[in-house]
């Protein structure tokens, strides 16, 4: 497996872009005998599950007919109408092999097709698996990848074949993959007082968001009960939480309080705590590890960089022109043709 995920980075099949891996498949196709191996590697993974037929989509559709060819496995075929072709039964158990699993609504629905035309998918098998999204398609048993992105990250550094561009925060890292996955940019910032319109404003907007920002000192009686039902969301939409408190130190405050958010604001940039800062401030000068951004100044790949607040179209232009990672988004401003605008230039 090593010399195939090597081979597959040396033919640039496997690529590399902001501490970010993804597989260029149309280029694996024109390589037979690595597909060849990696249909090996396939049956391996397979031979002892309970299974009556196998279907395809996207590049797997070329590689389950190879598979089934090689080891006289029945193969069905979802058409351009979605009707799936071949012979099966009702008690079918069918593996569904799609090449890349980055994005489980896209994959629920191609089940949703496939259980219509009554084909029990037991399994999914994906080429390539990023470890980003928490695995909630529903009514599954397994899902198996032949390799994911934290076995090839690994792999390369260790084999010095790359840098260790990897070796970044574990919450930087799943905000970057955060913003690729969901194509967004946005923070909202929630300035509303009351929890139970923060609650149904945060449910409708958070599959638009990376990041949801709100001051819990602003939040009438604000309480852990409250952190706990964001944080529920946050989970629900896959989102990361910031508490805006521009804390200095930490004498006055308990953070256990706060583990139902991932990062506080700070701007003291020398803070040391076990939690992860961003730091308010466009000013910079040797900030410390636990600043994980800065919030009004670009910054280099080891740190996130987020624009001041937002409330209207000509800061938003002229913030979009300077390439934050992360737009913070005011609610008083933000709605869906803002969303659509702001995710248009990623």
């Amino acid at each position: 497996m090593d010399n195939l995920i090597i081979d597959l980075f040396n033919k640039k099949i496997i690529n590399i872009k902001n501490e970010d891996i993804y597989l260029d498949f149309n280029i694996l196709l024109s390589y037979p005998y690595i597909i060849n191996n990696i249909v090996k590697f396939i049956y391996d993974k397979i031979k002892f599950l309970e299974f009556t037929n196998i279907l395809g989509v996207n590049t797997c559709s070329h590689i389950t007919s190879i598979l089934s060819y090689n080891h006289n496995i029945p193969i069905l075929f979802l058409n351009k109408n979605n009707v799936v072709n071949g012979v099966y039964d009702d008690n079918n158990i069918t593996i569904l092999f799609n090449d890349i699993i980055d994005n489980h609504s896209k994959i629920q629905k191609k089940i949703s097709i496939l259980k219509s035309n009554k084909v029990n998918i037991k399994y999914i098998f994906t080429i390539y698996h990023k470890n980003n999204i928490k695995n909630n398609i529903k009514n599954m048993e397994n899902i198996i990848s032949l390799f994911d992105y934290n076995y090839i990250s690994h792999l390369l550094v260790t084999k010095n074949i790359i840098k260790d561009y990897f070796n970044i925060k574990p919450l930087l890292k799943r905000i970057k993959q955060l913003i690729f996955v969901k194509k967004s940019k946005i923070c909202y910032e929630c300035n509303i007082s009351d929890i139970k319109d923060i609650i149904t404003a945060v449910d409708n907007i958070g599959k638009y968001i990376v990041i949801l920002k709100i001051c819990s000192n602003k939040v009438t009686n604000f309480n852990l009960t409250y952190g706990n039902a964001l944080k529920k969301l946050a989970n629900n939409h896959n989102f990361i939480i910031i508490d805006d408190l521009g804390i200095y130190d930490t004498k006055h405050i308990n953070l256990s309080n706060y583990k139902w958010c991932d990062i506080i604001t700070t701007y003291n940039q020398h803070l040391q705590t076990n939690i992860d800062l961003i730091y308010i401030n466009d000013t910079i000068s040797n900030i410390n590890t636990n600043i994980l951004g800065i919030m009004g100044s670009l910054t280099n790949n080891n740190h996130l960089s987020l624009s001041y607040p937002i409330d209207n179209i000509d800061s938003l232009k002229i913030n979009i022109k300077k390439k934050f990672n992360i737009l913070v988004i005011s609610s008083v401003f933000c709605n869906e043709k803002i969303i659509k605008y702001i995710n248009s230039t990623l």
